[in-house]
């Protein structure tokens, strides 16, 4: 058996297609996980704000967590628009899961298509060494088959090479039907491919300014916390005790 040139490499450029569409899918889904992951966190920092927010105000409350709670709703804000606007990018881009689709279909297609060729070259092998036998049975008289209106089962060599045949051109025409297109799918990914590219560009511009703005709001926290000294916070309480031991009340009565 002799298999055409380029036999082997038949489908590699849609396999390749394939690859990095399924590339972009990833980054999509990526992407989009990380979107959820961080608005699950965005909540967990809110119910953390709230929970303590409202505490009585005193020396430490205002000077030490008061700063703390203030540079985390500050990093709340700033962490949902950043979200949204990521979120945005992703949503606004077209959706990569038909072309996905229909580049596998296309693959298989491609495939299917070579291995029935592979077996039609296989069947006519095995036809050609079995030529002999096959022209008797077409030479043998067919009389009795004929009046009892039964047709003659064909030898084996001969319906495997039919049937091989049969389903070549059937996906041979799946083939070329899909190779028709290749031309449009590769202009569709192209655009994908800057589109995407594009979004990871714009949303790595947005982390960065993320991180600055943090960055600021924690400067600001830490320059707070810096102002604080603990000496009016423990003078408060000493005050408070002092007159707790000389009021009358913790004095025993005769």
């Amino acid at each position: 058996m002799i298999l055409p040139l380029g036999f082997n490499q038949f489908g590699q450029s849609t396999k390749a297609l394939l690859g990095q569409i399924r590339a972009l899918a990833a980054i999509r889904d990526v992407m989009r996980r990380r979107i959820d992951l961080d608005a699950q966190y965005i909540a967990g920092l809110e119910a953390l704000a709230e929970e303590y927010m409202n505490l009585e105000s005193n020396e430490v409350m205002d000077g030490l967590l008061k700063p703390v709670l203030t540079q985390l709703k500050e990093e709340i804000q700033c962490r949902i628009s950043a979200n949204h606007d990521i979120r945005t990018l992703v949503e606004n881009l077209p959706d990569i899961t038909k072309p996905e689709q229909d580049t596998s279909t296309g693959l298989t297609d491609l495939m299917n298509t070579k291995k029935n060729y592979q077996d039609v070259m296989e069947a006519e092998d095995v036809a050609k060494s079995s030529r002999s036998s096959l022209e008797a049975w077409y030479a043998r008289d067919s009389e009795y088959n004929r009046r009892l209106d039964i047709s003659r089962r064909l030898p084996d060599e001969d319906r495997r090479y039919r049937k091989s045949v049969v389903a070549q051109q059937t996906n041979a025409e799946k083939a070329r039907l899909w190779l028709s297109t290749y031309p449009s799918a590769i202009n569709q990914h192209q655009e994908h491919i800057e589109g995407w590219w594009s979004l990871l560009k714009r949303a790595s511009i947005t982390n960065s300014n993320l991180v600055s703005s943090l960055s600021c709001h924690i400067s600001n926290c830490v320059n707070q916390l810096e102002a604080f000294s603990p000496l009016p916070a423990i003078a408060s309480v000493t005050e408070a005790y002092e007159e707790d031991t000389g009021s009358q009340i913790s004095k025993a009565t005769v």
